[in-house]
């Protein structure tokens, strides 16, 4: 009930409360500057009216956006006096609302501020003086790489109403730094400059002047996409699309970033082959083929294929040299030509050293490399290292002379009894080893048998078995599985390499006697020897195979 009665009482006295009135406004005000207004409630008697009430206050320029500041106002005893702000300049009034009374103004004119920003307006957009951001809410219209188009440049005050009377020069830069951008002056504070941007993805364009008190301003986002395809491209392993690339010069890799890698003669490499527009920026173009030529021998894996938007080829070059070419061929494109240096890789290693050496010599081991064409390879830096043994290189590494050849010195003085060093060879990422054996005396390998490398297989497909044989016999070589099970057998006649009297040395390929690679596992290795006189060798030994 006591509810009720109050809003009757209300109701009652706003019934008295008949119109709003603004004292008069002072004309021109400045946009963004504060000003005072003064407005009353009156009766309808023109009084007065004594009452404190909120009312809300608006622009008759008004429309998504509200251009005056505060919005909300409140009377005390019938009467507002407050300072506002109006941010867009135009002619206008104010409007006052309370309780559904509505007052006005008198006509405001409301002119520019003081220049303090850029604002770039993009194709789509459209300039929103007085509001937050300067623009009316929209995306700006998509663009295609490499196809120009204008912005326009508008010299603000802070509430972005244009200002007039401006000549300043705008320079411009942009998120896609291949974009063409042409700098130039404003007429009238107001500008249209082209622009193109080049790089597909979402970019921004920055524009300013040389008056550090002039804030720039940068632009919505604006969605460019690929052209039509117009291109195609290879990229060697080292390279990487660079899309939007202005270059036009070759030696400097139109489209590609990063330096080619060198290769290696009759060694496969990935090739990509990719589809782009005019800017190098990647397209699908539906079906294409494309192959690869070069003005030198080389071989590819497919020989051909279909490109949507990219294409993989295996490549090898079958010699080598600097600045070697390779280009792609297309139904409707060639791509310019790249160049890759191709150089020779070790692919086998031939020494010459001395099987054995007595404790506290020193001897001189010869290496020379091949590469795949078994072709000498000059220039190959190289190490030797000792990998087993107390032996040590005086020399550890160096460049093989114009024979493909590298000498360097061994030698071993720490061993006090017999022992095989083995040393590694490198070149590149081929490791070959060898062994030297180191005796005290000469009588340190009889009674004995030694192979080399002991396991074999992962490291090398080959072992060396060496023996001292009293007297020059027929010797005959087996060897079994792990099971007891024959693998191979070989004879060996008097006087040859493997019977005759002093070391002998015989190699084992780790294949059976069809010629298959045996299994994975420990073997053993016997040999025997007869003169008319009877048995003069008979000795054993275990070696591992480790594929």
């Amino acid at each position: 009930m006591i509810i009720m009665i109050n809003l009757i009482l209300t109701s009652l006295i706003f019934a008295q409360f008949n119109s709003i009135e603004f004292n008069h406004i002072n004309t021109p005000q400045t946009a963004g500057d504060s000003f005072e207004i003064s407005i009353v409630a009156k009766t309808a008697s023109g009084d007065t009216f004594p009452f404190n009430f909120p009312a809300t206050l608006k622009t008759t320029r008004d429309d998504i956006y509200i251009y005056v500041e505060p919005q909300l106002i409140n009377f005390y005893q019938g009467v507002c006096r407050r300072k506002v702000r109006v941010s867009i300049a135009d002619s206008l009034r104010l409007r006052c609302d309370a309780s559904g009374i509505v007052g006005y103004s008198n006509q405001i004119t409301v002119t520019p501020n003081n220049p303090k920003r850029i604002l770039i307006i993009c194709p789509g957009e459209s300039i929103a003086p007085g509001s937050p951001d300067g623009r009316f809410i929209s995306q700006p219209q998509s663009q295609t790489a490499g196809i120009q188009f204008s912005v326009k440049v508008y010299m603000v005050d802070q509430c972005f109403n244009p200002v007039s009377f401006r000549s300043d020069p705008i320079y411009f830069s942009s998120t896609d730094y291949f974009a063409r951008l042409n700098n130039g002056n404003l007429v009238d504070g107001r500008g249209v400059f082209p622009a193109t941007l080049r790089r597909a993805g979402t970019h921004r364009i920055t524009a300013r002047t040389d008056n550090q008190a002039i804030r720039a301003d940068t632009s919505t986002g604006i969605n460019v996409f690929a052209g039509d395809f117009a291109r195609i491209i290879l990229l060697l392993p080292g390279e990487e699309l660079l899309p939007g690339d202005t270059t036009t010069r070759f030696n400097q890799t139109p489209g590609k970033t990063g330096k080619a890698t060198r290769q290696y003669v009759k060694e496969a490499f990935m090739v990509r082959v990719l589809a782009t527009d005019d800017c190098f920026n990647r397209v699908d173009v539906g079906n294409d083929t494309v192959y690869l030529t070069s003005d030198f021998a080389i071989s590819s894996d497919p020989t051909q294929a279909v490109l949507h938007d990219s294409a993989v080829f295996a490549v090898a070059f079958d010699s080598t040299g600097e600045n070697q070419n390779i280009w792609t061929i297309s139904n409707n494109f060639e791509s310019y030509r790249s160049m890759v240096d191709v150089e020779a890789k070790t692919k086998k290693i031939v020494t010459n050293h001395p099987d054995t050496l007595r404790a506290g010599s020193m001897t001189t081991i010869e290496a020379t490399l091949y590469d795949a064409n078994d072709q000498i390879i000059k220039g190959k830096y190289t190490t030797f290292s000792v990998v087993h043994g107390t032996g040590v290189m005086l020399d550890s590494s160096g460049l093989t002379d114009t024979m493909g050849a590298i000498k360097v010195r061994f030698e071993c003085k720490a061993a006090t009894t017999p022992e095989t060093d083995t040393i590694a060879i490198q070149a590149d990422d081929y490791t070959y080893l060898i062994g030297i054996f180191i005796e005290g005396d000469p009588t340190v390998l009889e009674g004995r048998i030694i192979a080399f490398p002991n396991p074999f297989g992962y490291n090398q497909n080959w072992t060396e078995i060496q023996y001292i044989l009293p007297t020059s016999c027929d010797i005959t070589m087996a060897i079994y599985d792990p099971f007891g099970n024959p693998v191979l057998s070989r004879e060996y006649e008097q006087g040859e390499e493997g019977a005759k009297n002093g070391v002998n040395k015989v190699t084992w390929d780790g294949r059976d006697q069809k010629g298959k690679r045996v299994a994975n596992g420990i073997y053993v290795i016997k040999f025997w020897g007869l003169v008319h006189t009877g048995k003069v060798f008979d000795k054993t030994h275990r070696i591992a195979v480790v594929w």
